[in-house]
């Protein structure tokens, strides 16, 4: 005998995701009802946040990330408490 239980799992999956895709479409429609269009706007925080990144990402800074300031040359304030010698002494 095959144990009913995977077979009622899939059954039931399956269920609820057209259930959600007849949601998201009806939610979808009656948007589009709504305000006649699909378009949906940008936030100005996302606008703003954009900007930031543009103007952080100069020319040459691609791999900054991944290379290494000089010892010493002061770049680097990414210290650990061991570090700094700030730590609990455990």
């Amino acid at each position: 005998m095959s144990d009913p239980l995977p077979q009622a799992m899939v059954l039931t999956a399956i269920v609820i995701t057209l259930g959600m895709t007849a949601f998201l479409l009806a939610l979808a429609y009656r948007s589009w009802h709504l305000n006649g269009h699909d378009e949906v706007q940008d936030d100005v925080e996302d606008r703003r946040i954009v900007a930031l990144a543009d103007r952080d990402e100069g020319p040459g800074t691609a791999d900054a990330e991944a290379v290494d300031p000089a010892p010493g040359s002061g770049q680097d304030d990414r210290r650990t408490p061991a570090a700094t010698g700030s730590g609990s002494g455990r």
